[in-house]
């Protein structure tokens, strides 16, 4: 790939989703994209996009979904030939060996009450992590002193944090604050899965008999 054909295809109707792989996404597969690696989303895929505060959104497709977009929604406050450094064009050709880089395999880390699994953690990136709780029973969770954000993709299950409880179900995200302290966590008939996004340290998890809470 050069940066050259990809200016040329981003002015070209579908030409730019041609020059990617398509793979097939199936239940269990995690992949973490790197910055700078082209990619698009299709249906059917959850994904958590995590990344700096920032206005700069590059979208490098004169036309998207049939809509013809202008410079500033492709580039934003950016001059074109800026937006188009911020590519990698060194990638492999072949899928093989993208998969090794993007390819990720969850590493389980803790398991009682509920089951803890690492996604993204450092050995993939020093920037953030994501773990993923399997939540059977009542569970203590302690995110330690830094805050996370939590996305219930199934199930629900009540919460209580610093005295006051709340609900979530698939489909919430909450916000947990820096230094929270430690979240008790129930899940409200089945089990429930919960998605935490944070720093590069690991959460300690404690398993509390349901039988032990008023």
């Amino acid at each position: 790939m050069t940066r050259e054909a990809f200016a040329a295809a981003a002015s070209k109707e579908d030409a730019m989703m041609a020059m990617l792989h398509r793979v097939p996404a199936r239940a269990g597969d995690v992949f973490l994209i790197p910055g700078r690696l082209p990619h698009a989303i299709g249906p059917g895929v959850f994904m958590l996009e995590v990344q700096e505060p920032t206005d700069w959104v590059v979208q490098p497709e004169r036309f998207c979904a049939g809509t013809e977009l202008m410079d500033e929604d492709m580039w934003g406050p950016l001059e074109e030939s800026v937006g188009l450094d911020c590519f990698d064009y060194d990638g492999a050709d072949h899928w093989d060996a993208i998969e090794a880089r993007v390819r990720v395999r969850p590493t389980p880390v803790g398991r009682g009450a509920a089951r803890l699994e690492r996604i993204v953690g450092p050995c993939e990136t020093d920037c953030f992590r994501i773990d993923r709780l399997h939540i059977e029973r009542e569970t203590e969770f302690l995110p330690g002193a830094h805050h996370r954000i939590g996305v219930v993709t199934e199930g629900a299950l009540r919460l209580w944090l610093e005295g006051e409880s709340f609900s979530a179900s698939a489909g919430d995200s909450f916000l947990l604050p820096y230094a929270a302290g430690t979240l008790r966590l129930a899940p409200e008939g089945t089990a429930a899965v919960v998605y935490w996004v944070g720093t590069n340290r690991r959460p300690k998890l404690t398993c509390v008999p349901t039988q032990s809470r008023a």
